[in-house]
């Protein structure tokens, strides 16, 4: 829950509005300032265009009743959480009971504060925005009044920082398009339009934006038609002062329109102070459409930079018949170099397959130890790891440069990957062979292992990894395959594991305990019964928490 302490002049619940309904009469509502909107969601994981609170000129003072990660974005409010300092553009963690406070802005008009998880009220006509003067959407159709308490959904997410990105910056040239009738307007009034600034008035709201500056007039006495209005249309009434409509807008009029503010550059009105000179920059319909490309570019890329990303990683080229069904899958391939299993024809398919799909290819070096699938301990000389793990990688490594492939990383097998995860010579071993081979590879290894720790003083990038059907020891090792519980069968069990390493860095062990992991890359063993439906489970639970599965 949120509790509104103080509202302030003008709160109300948007998000990224009501759409294809303007012939019934319904107008579009939702953020007057788009991409603040959607930068505050994703910051918090959200739907970009999830409801957030808008607050116009701050003021106002809300108290979180439970944890919870926030954003707050837009215009910059000295804004403060139990009277510690809040930048805008971050995600932050709030703990029951303290308050976020907001002061008057000394930039902008407009913020957004939105809560992991998202506000819990109603869907009405496909949009959960407030429309004020209809009465629907929001919170009780209303502005947000002081005791109000705001039900929030449970996040899916579980951040372990906090993130800050950089806010769109926002101006008072603004771009648009001459309107169906400019040619009706004197050349002075043209002139004027373009070249004069513009204040806004004190009579503005989020309906419509009025302008005081040079009376517009036209050339024709001629009455119009209604016809139809989208926000950013300017209008000119009688007295030849333009109005701007804004999102709240009526979907139909009957005054002519000079212009045609841009949809990219929308968002800067509603951060336009009032008294702020506006300027209005002609554009064509080709610029119109760049700039549109160019602002969707520039959110996607924050989107991108913004999700949560995690790579899935399966062994593959074992001889198992679920190699072709979990490559479209997974993001990055661990191939059998032929020690433990697989061999140079094995490679080469599977070379070939993850190609295909656009999937990492990594070396999988084992044990020499066929018979019984490179899952028995063998006590060997470190120099002898070393060269039978460059022997392998190289094997792999040159079959992919044949397909014109390159391997992105390395990732030892069974019982090798089990010693090196607490034998610092061996694990030295093998991260000089992936060194000397070629610098760039990753190396893969258990999260908190001696192969990580030897992999960073090597400097290598290293790859932390946990596994969806394995058991786990207190020590965040994980439960020796002779072991009871050495393996997890049931699929919600794997999956809900799974979550809690990624979300949470931790797994419950055998003995009830909490461990601490680093989940770089989850591992799914390709040669494992429930294998496939294991992938399937968990890209859906990846795809529904927008947790973005990449090598």
């Amino acid at each position: 829950m949120l509790k509104i302490v103080r509202a302030g002049m003008h709160a109300t619940l948007q998000d990224g509005g009501r759409f294809g309904l303007r012939q019934y009469g319904v107008s579009q509502c939702g953020a007057l300032d788009g991409p603040s909107l959607q930068i505050a969601n994703l910051l918090v994981g959200n739907d970009p265009n999830a409801a957030a609170l808008e607050i116009t000129l701050g003021q106002c003072t809300v108290e979180f009743t439970e944890d919870h990660w926030f954003a707050l974005t837009g215009a910059g409010c000295d804004a403060t959480l139990d009277g510690r300092a809040v930048w805008t553009g971050w995600r932050l963690l709030a703990r029951a009971g303290q308050c976020l406070t907001l002061k008057l802005p000394r930039r902008g008009m407009r913020s957004y504060l939105a809560l992991a998880g998202g506000f819990d009220v109603p869907e009405v006509m496909g949009s959960r925005s407030t429309d004020v003067k209809v009465g629907v959407g929001g919170f009780e159709g209303r502005l947000l009044c002081d005791g109000d308490v705001l039900p929030v959904n449970p996040s899916p997410r579980h951040f372990r920082e906090a993130r800050g990105v950089k806010q769109l910056l926002w101006g008072n040239r603004i771009r648009a398009l001459p309107g169906p009738e400019y040619h009706e307007f004197s050349h002075a009034a043209k002139e004027a339009f373009w070249r004069t600034p513009w204040q806004l008035s004190p009579q503005s709201n989020r309906m419509g934006y009025r302008l005081h500056g040079h009376v517009l007039e036209r050339t024709t006495e001629r009455d119009l038609l209604s016809h139809g209005l989208l926000p950013g249309v300017v209008q000119v009434p009688p007295g030849g002062q333009p109005i701007v409509l804004m999102n709240d807008a009526q979907t139909t009029g009957g005054y002519p329109r000079i212009a045609c503010v841009i949809d990219a550059d929308r968002y800067n009105l509603a951060q336009l102070r009032l008294g702020e000179p506006i300027h209005f920059v002609q554009c064509s319909i080709e610029e119109a459409l760049q700039a549109r490309a160019e602002r969707r570019v520039t959110l996607n890329n924050w989107h991108g930079g913004l999700t949560m990303k995690i790579d899935l990683n399966a062994d593959l080229g074992e001889g198992c018949s679920n190699d072709a069904l979990l490559m479209p899958l997974i993001s990055s391939a661990n191939i059998a170099c032929g020690f433990h299993a697989g061999d140079a024809v094995t490679m080469r398919e599977s070379v070939r397959l993850a190609l295909a799909h656009g999937v990492a290819i990594g070396a999988h070096p084992g044990f020499a130890d066929r018979e019984n699938f490179g899952r028995t301990a063998m006590h060997l000389p470190p120099e002898t790891i070393y060269a039978q793990t460059l022997y392998q990688i190289g094997a792999l490594a040159a079959i992919a440069h044949a397909e014109g492939a390159r391997l992105a990383h390395v990732k030892p097998h069974g019982m090798l990957y089990n010693q090196a995860a607490k034998d610092a010579a061996l694990a030295d071993a093998i991260a000089r062979a992936v060194k000397d081979l070629d610098p760039t590879l990753l190396l893969v290894g258990l999260a908190g292992s001696a192969l990580i720790a030897a992999g960073e003083r090597l400097g290598l990038s290293t790859r932390e990894e946990v596994f969806a059907d394995r058991g786990y020891l207190a020590d965040g090792s994980l439960v020796p395959r002779s072991q009871p519980g050495a393996m997890i069968e049931d699929d919600d069990e794997a999956v809900s594991r799974t979550l809690s390493m990624v979300l949470e860095g931790r797994v419950r062990s055998r003995d009830g305990a909490w461990a601490t992991v680093n989940a770089q890359t989850v591992c799914l063993h390709g040669d494992g019964a429930h294998a496939l439906a294991f992938a399937r489970r968990l890209r859906e639970a990846f795809d529904a928490r927008q947790i973005q599965v990449c090598a």
